[in-house]
């Protein structure tokens, strides 16, 4: 069964508002509803999902597994769009 990126981002997304990190949430779900293209959709994720990385890499309190699940569903976009 492939992956679904774009719930899986959204999940993300929810999990991001929940930490009290809603612009992060918002940029991950305006990439998903403001694309023209599901290869601009999967850019705009990788994009954002990489600033999760940062925004959890610089916050000392912030969940690893999110840090974790953002880095994976990023490599795999990636994956995807450099076939």
């Amino acid at each position: 069964m492939p992956r679904n990126f774009i719930a899986e981002a959204q999940e993300i997304a929810t999990v991001l508002d929940a930490c009290n990190e809603g612009a992060l949430a918002t940029a991950l779900r305006d990439a998903i509803d403001n694309a023209a293209t599901g290869s601009e959709i999967l850019t705009g994720l990788r994009f954002h999902l990489r600033k999760v990385q940062d925004v959890a890499s610089a916050d000392e309190g912030a969940d690893e597994a999110l840090k974790q699940r953002a880095a994976e569903l990023a490599q795999a976009i990636n994956a995807v769009l450099l076939k």
